[in-house]
């Protein structure tokens, strides 16, 4: 009740709307780097060749991840808890750690307490919109009506989903009793309920590929006073709203909690992540554009180049740091905001440390391989789909890809 009623749990609360950010910036990256790929090379596209290069890109990590979760890290635990962290491993990798390397870990099994790796649901879905995508952006550069009206179909048809899901079986955003476990059994890492924060991003790409046609870039904006003054008001719109989808949750917690009725529920859920999604559109179109110089320039940042880099393995490895904290301690924690940011800091060192260990023995070589076998196939053979249009923001990227995903110009 005490973590409830506090102002710091509206921040715990819209963390998970970050899922929704990298849905966005994958679909954002895919569309606009494979626009320019399929101009390059006169419409020519092969979709095994970039899905088979992908699945390259990022299984080697994942294995040695899951191999060390699941033999190694249930012999370092110890202390009370220490039975319980050992069988919550052998009970879901035993038996569904295949799941994982076929990227099917949110049908089988469907429930998803019982993935082996259960924060690897992202790559699962990332890896079925990555197909989408392949499929939707040809459409898109043969005609543009075509593709608007196939993603436009696909996002009605999860948030009919979503609304659905949520009416039927009356899920809702309250996370501390059975409410949580309902909503992630049924919808909340299903791909046919997040499909539309990753489909706003390739809209977003296609949208300024029809400003780029249209002679609207950063050099040739409209930059008038009220120009200026609109993007900014555009701008301070999406922030508004992005802290509202945030913060509004809170009302349904602490000695309100499980107050919304189904309607509200399947309001909030269905549709506060595409406008999440929506809100990152408009503020990476306006940084696109330059209209937010400020913002572009702290986003395109080279410091962000090296976490760019490591960001695959944090999220692959942080959890790992997490559990283990957790299957080694030797009672319960009890909450404070202080509590929390200590554990946070060493949660963030730990993660970013071992992620730069497996990039190194991992990442770095196979990016080196897989670079080598585009160089050594013939020409006329070679791959329509560039290194980079198989990264998503959880794969290895680029230095030049990280500064394009965020700057998005």
């Amino acid at each position: 009740d005490t973590a409830e009623g506090g102002a710091f749990m509206m921040f715990f609360l819209s963390a998970n709307m970050g899922v929704d950010s990298f849905f966005f910036l994958s679909g954002f990256l895919l569309s606009l780097i494979t626009l320019k790929e399929l101009r390059a090379r006169a419409g020519k596209i092969n979709v095994a060749w970039a899905v088979g290069l992908r699945y390259l890109r990022l299984t080697p990590s994942l294995v040695l991840a899951m191999l060390v979760y699941w033999q190694i890290w249930p012999h370092l635990a110890y202390g009370p808890f220490a039975k319980r962290f050992q069988d919550s491993i052998y009970n879901r990798c035993t038996s569904w750690w295949w799941s994982e390397l076929t990227y099917t870990m949110n049908f089988t099994p469907f429930d998803s307490d019982k993935v082996c790796m259960g924060w690897t649901w992202y790559l699962g879905d990332d890896m079925i919109f990555f197909v989408i995508g392949m499929i939707a952006v040809p459409m898109y550069y043969r005609k543009r009506a075509l593709g608007w009206i196939f993603i436009a179909c696909i996002t009605a048809a999860s948030l009919g989903i979503c609304t659905w899901l949520v009416g039927n079986y009356h899920l809702s955003t309250y996370i501390f009793d059975d409410h949580y476990k309902e909503y992630s059994y049924y919808a909340y890492s299903k791909p046919y309920t997040r499909a539309p924060a990753y489909l706003i991003g390739v809209g977003a790409a296609w949208y300024k590929d029809v400003l780029d046609q249209r002679g609207i870039t950063r050099e040739t904006r409209p930059n008038s006073p009220a120009a200026r003054i609109g993007a900014w008001v555009l701008a301070l719109l999406a922030v508004g709203l992005l802290v509202f989808i945030g913060g509004i949750v809170v009302t349904d917690f602490g000695s309100h909690k499980n107050s919304w009725g189904t309607a509200t529920s399947a309001i909030y859920i269905a549709f506060s992540r595409p406008l999440w999604a929506l809100c990152l559109a408009v503020i990476t179109l306006l940084c696109g554009l330059g209209y937010l110089p400020a913002i572009d320039a702290f986003l395109s940042s080279k410091v962000w180049t090296p976490l760019a880099r490591l960001t695959y393995g944090a999220y692959l490895l942080h959890p790992l740091v997490i559990k283990l904290a957790a299957g080694t301690a030797v009672q319960y924690y009890t909450f404070s905001v202080q509590d929390m940011l200590y554990h946070w800091m060493g949660n963030v060192v730990m993660a970013f440390g071992s992620s730069a260990v497996l990039w190194a023995l991992i990442e770095r070589p196979v990016m080196t391989f897989s670079s080598a076998m585009l160089k050594k196939k013939p020409q006329s053979a070679k791959p329509s789909m560039s290194m980079q249009s198989v990264a998503s923001p959880l794969s290895p990227m680029t230095p030049a890809e990280s500064r394009t995903a965020a700057a998005a110009c």
